[in-house]
This record gives structure tokens, C-alpha cells and sequence, in this order.
């Protein structure tokens, strides 16, 4: 995966191949905006729930691409799904602190 990435040259042929790895990797480009787009509301949920299992699906196959191949590109997608994951987990956390009703104190 990770010489897929330095050499587009190389990139799997239009197919299945192809889909497969521009929905394992490309997901983020999509999802990054959208959820920018809509903070609140259940595409919002809906997205975030989305989130999870794409982002451990990507994880993994990064770091199936680091063993296979231990180079700095490897190593750089991992660290691209590692601060992505902190992004999405700060995300969600200022997401859920914003849906709750402010706390009124004792007047």
C-alpha cells in the first residue's frame, strides 16, 4: 500500500481494486467536510457512528501496509491515521459538549 502511495504510476487499474482502495483511504476527504457542514442533528450522529468503523477499518490497514513494508511513506499513512483519530475523538467530544442544554445555576 504504502508504494501505492508514492507512486501513483501504480495505482491498482479502474475496478474493484480501485474502489476498494479509494474507499479505504479517501473516506477522510469526504467525511472531514461534511461534518464541518452539519455540526448538529442525526446526518451529524449518523456520520460520526459512520466514523468509527471506517477509521478502525483504515487504521488497520495501515498498519498491515507498515509491516509489509517498513518505510517512511508506511510510516507516514500511520501517523495520518493516528492524527486523524485524535481530529475525529476532539471532534466528537466539542460535538456532544455543544448538544447539551447549558446548565442554569441557583438566581
Amino acid at each position: 500500500m504504502a508504494s501505492i502511495l508514492s507512486y501513483p504510476r501504480t495505482f491498482p487499474p479502474p475496478g474493484a481494486g480501485l474502489l476498494f482502495f479509494l474507499a479505504t483511504f479517501g473516506w477522510p476527504l469526504l467525511f472531514a467536510p461534511l461534518l464541518l457542514w452539519i455540526r448538529r442533528g442525526p446526518a451529524s450522529i449518523l456520520l460520526r457512528a459512520l466514523e468509527i468503523p471506517l477509521l478502525g477499518w483504515t487504521s488497520f490497514m495501515a498498519l498491515f501496509a507498515a509491516g509489509m513494508d517498513r518505510s517512511t511513506p508506511s510510516y507516514i499513512l500511520v501517523a495520518g491515521a493516528v492524527i486523524y483519530t485524535i481530529g475525529a475523538a476532539w471532534s466528537d467530544v466539542i460535538a456532544v459538549v455543544a448538544m447539551k442544554p447549558p446548565k442554569h445555576g441557583p438566581s
